[in-house]
């Protein structure tokens, strides 16, 4: 049994009757939706045998919709889990935020895309964990002034998001 990951629009004050239907595969999910100036993001995952793969569909303003699937920030991932949990359109350009394992630690991560089909990973050293203490991105936003925040948390151990801490990201992307 597969599932289609779907899209409803608001007609009105209450009807959200009008629906589109993405394409992909049976084993695509959709997990959550980001609307900016840059047009929207859906954030889902794929399932494979032994892990799960980010799946982000971006489409600018009035544009056609582009689809990534991969491993976007080009490092391996732990326990099988897909590493973008944020995804967000903004003046920059899409980003897409999360976390992956390198170096023997976790890293936060932030990657962006001008057509949402080909991703560059940001860089910075605030980003970068260490063994005793990984770092992580949950969530993006743009403030009016076009400055892009990450939040997300420096734990020592394992991944958890929560409580959430503010990561300040670049604004020139």
């Amino acid at each position: 049994m597969g599932s289609q990951p779907t899209i409803w629009e608001l007609e009105g004050e209450r009807d959200f009757s009008n629906y589109t239907t993405l394409v992909s595969d049976e084993n695509q999910t959709l997990d959550t939706m980001a609307a900016g100036t840059g047009g929207l993001m859906l954030l889902g995952s794929s399932r494979t045998a032994n892990s799960q793969l980010p799946v982000i569909w971006s489409r600018p303003e009035g544009g056609a919709w582009s689809v990534y699937t991969g491993n976007i920030f080009g490092a391996g991932t732990e326990n099988g889990d897909s590493p973008v949990k944020a995804a967000l359109p903004s003046s920059h350009g899409f980003l897409a935020a999360g976390w992956f394992r390198a170096d023997d630690a976790d890293q936060a991560g932030i990657a962006v895309s001008e057509d949402g089909a080909k991703w560059s990973h940001a860089q910075g050293s605030d980003l970068r964990g260490k063994p005793s203490a990984g770092r992580y991105i949950g969530s993006l936003a743009e403030t009016p002034a076009r400055t892009v925040l990450a939040g997300g948390s420096i734990h020592e151990g394992h991944l958890s998001l929560d409580p959430p801490m503010l990561l300040g990201a670049p604004t020139a992307v």
